[in-house]
């Protein structure tokens, strides 16, 4: 086994331990109509509207304390680059403490839904958001594309918007 595939390893058991508590695994694409309008095309771009989009998420969840005292959705975000959609996101989130899975979930996609605009109420709306409870090794699906770990890849870590519960 190569260094790079023991680094790799190492990851994945890390990423999937118990601590973490990983309940939701999500996917956000971002409409071609919102890249187009603000000249969205590569991963610096896409980081930036993910980051505007997670303060919205943290805002609503947590109100006050989301300023107040930090309080941040815990996550772990990949930005990954595919030929027919571009530059999209996978994560893994934790539920907070004071809401059920479903309730997170349309938390999530309305912001989105909000964050895309209402003109992408389309075909296309079931496709820019998609979440459920974590039932596989999503997070193995999450780092497949890294570039620190496949020399191939077209993945990046989200390192701004990656919050990992304090353990």
């Amino acid at each position: 086994m190569t260094s790079a595939q023991k680094i790799q390893q190492a990851i994945k058991q890390w990423g999937n331990a118990p601590q973490f508590q990983w309940d939701i695994c999500a996917t956000w694409h971002i409409p071609n109509a919102l890249r187009e309008k603000h000249g969205g095309k590569d991963d610096r771009w896409h980081e930036c509207e993910m980051g505007k989009y997670f303060n919205a998420v943290d805002r609503r969840i947590y109100k006050a304390a989301h300023k107040n005292r930090g309080l941040r959705v815990n996550r772990w975000m990949v930005m990954e680059r595919a030929g027919g959609v571009g530059w999209h996101s996978h994560g893994l989130l934790q539920t907070p403490a004071h809401m059920t899975n479903e309730a997170f979930i349309d938390e999530l996609l309305s912001l989105w839904h909000r964050h895309c605009g209402n003109k992408n109420a389309s075909r296309f709306q079931s496709y820019l958001f998609e979440a459920e409870l974590v039932k596989v090794d999503f997070f193995n699906y999450t780092i497949k594309d890294i570039s620190n770990l496949n020399e191939n890849a077209n993945g990046v870590l989200d390192t701004h918007y990656t919050v990992l519960p304090k353990l």
